[in-house]
C-alpha cells in the first residue's frame, strides 16, 4: 500500500503580548495573526510549485474544523494540506497525496502599510532598516536566499521567521509601485520528501534594535510626520479656534434659514412635524427632507448618515500614544461611558 502522507511540516509561532492580541488562528484564507494597533497579518496557504516555480495545482476547497484547531486545504489532482493547531503557537502541516513534480511551497503575506510609521525589517541577519515613509525608487526592499526574516512593529515588538531549509528565498516589496499602499512579502522553501519534518518558526526577536515608537501625539495627530498646519502647542490650538471664528464670520448670513439649514416657516406651510430628529415626510404628493425643527431642507454633499459610537481602542496599545487623558476630571467624557469599555 502506498503512503498517503509523504511529509509533515511543523510551523511554530511564538509572539509577544505587545504585538499580538492572541494566538494565531486557522482561517479559510490562511494562518492569521491578530496584531495590536495594525491590521492582521495573514499568511496565505501555500502554493504548490514544480522545479521551474510554476504553480502545479490550484486550491479549490478550504475548510476549518468547528473547534478552530484544524483545517484542510484541497488542491486540484487530489493533493491536500492538513493543518493541525497544537498547543500554543505550534501548527503542523501534513501533505497528502503529493504529486511527483512537487518541488517547493510558496507562502505570502500582506504587511499593513502603517508599519512604515516607525517599523523595521531585517532579512539574512542584516541590520534592521526602516520601512520607507515615501515611495522608493524601486519596489524591491529585499530579494535573496535567506532562512530568517524579522518584522518590527512601530511599538517595538518584533516577530522573527526562521528555521527554513537551505535554499529558501524571500522577496519583500513596496507595492506603491503598483498604486497599492501596502507592503508584501513572499517566501519559497523546498519540499524535501526525504525529511519527514521541517520547521517554520515564528518567534519574538531579541536583537531587533528597536525601542517602542509613538504613533499618536498629544493632539491626536501623526507623531512621526510633519505636515502643513500640524499643531505643536496649546497656544496654536487656541489660535486655530479664533482663526475659525474669523473665517466663518466672512460668510454672509442667509435669511430665513434655521440653525440646521432648513427653510424657516416651511414646517407650518407644509404641515411638517417637529420631531427633534432629521427625518422624511410625505404630507401630500411628494417627499420632503425635514430637519429637527420641522422645516424642509435641501441636502447637499453627504449621501448617507447615521448615528455612530466610535472610540479608539487603547488597551495594550498605550505605548503608541504620547498622552492619554485622565479618566476623571474635565477629560473624563473622552472615555467610553460603558463600564466594561471605559478601561479599554
Amino acid at each position: 500500500m502506498p503512503k498517503t502522507f509523504a511529509s509533515v511540516f511543523v510551523l511554530v509561532f511564538l509572539g509577544t503580548a505587545s504585538l499580538f492580541a492572541a494566538e494565531p488562528t486557522l482561517t479559510p484564507e490562511g494562518i492569521k495573526f491578530p496584531l495590536q494597533g495594525l491590521d492582521d497579518l495573514l499568511f496565505e496557504y501555500p502554493k504548490l510549485q514544480d522545479a521551474s516555480q510554476k504553480e502545479i495545482a490550484k486550491i479549490f476547497d478550504r475548510s476549518v474544523a468547528a473547534d478552530g484547531r484544524g483545517s484542510v486545504v484541497k488542491y486540484e489532482g487530489g493533493v491536500e494540506l492538513h493543518f493541525t493547531k497544537k498547543d500554543g503557537w505550534l501548527i503542523e502541516m501534513a501533505v497528502k497525496n503529493p504529486p511527483p513534480n512537487l518541488a517547493s511551497f510558496r507562502m505570502s503575506c500582506d504587511i499593513p502599510f502603517a508599519i512604515n510609521e516607525g517599523g523595521l525589517y531585517s532579512l539574512a541577519g542584516q541590520e534592521p532598516k526602516p520601512f520607507p515613509m515615501e515611495k522608493p525608487t524601486g519596489p524591491m526592499l529585499y530579494q535573496g536566499n535567506t532562512q530568517t526574516m524579522t518584522l518590527t512593529a512601530p511599538d517595538g515588538a518584533a516577530l522573527t521567521l526562521s528555521g527554513l531549509q537551505p535554499g529558501a528565498y524571500f522577496q519583500l516589496q513596496d507595492n506603491r509601485e503598483w498604486n497599492w499602499a501596502i507592503f508584501h512579502v513572499w517566501f519559497m522553501f523546498p519540499y524535501n520528501k526525504d525529511h519527514a519534518v521541517t520547521e517554520l518558526r515564528f518567534a519574538p526577536s531579541t536583537d531587533a534594535g528597536k525601542k517602542a515608537a509613538k504613533m499618536v501625539d498629544r493632539f491626536g495627530q501623526d507623531f512621526v510626520r510633519n505636515f502643513p498646519g500640524k499643531i505643536s502647542s496649546e497656544d496654536e490650538l487656541r489660535a486655530d479656534i479664533e482663526a475659525d471664528k474669523e473665517y466663518y464670520a466672512l460668510f454672509p448670513k442667509k435669511p430665513n434659514i434655521d440653525v440646521y439649514g432648513g427653510f424657516d416657516g416651511t414646517g407650518k406651510t407644509l404641515q411638517l412635524k417637529k420631531t427633534g430628529f432629521f427625518h422624511v415626510e410625505k404630507p401630500a404628493d411628494r417627499w420632503f427632507l425635514v430637519d429637527p425643527e420641522g422645516n424642509a431642507f435641501f441636502h447637499l454633499g453627504l449621501c448617507c448618515f447615521g448615528p455612530g459610537d466610535d472610540y479608539t481602542l487603547t488597551e495594550r496599545r498605550e505605548s503608541l500614544f504620547e498622552w492619554l487623558p485622565p479618566r476623571n476630571g474635565k477629560f473624563g467624557t473622552a472615555w467610553h461611558p460603558d463600564g466594561w469599555w471605559n478601561s479599554r
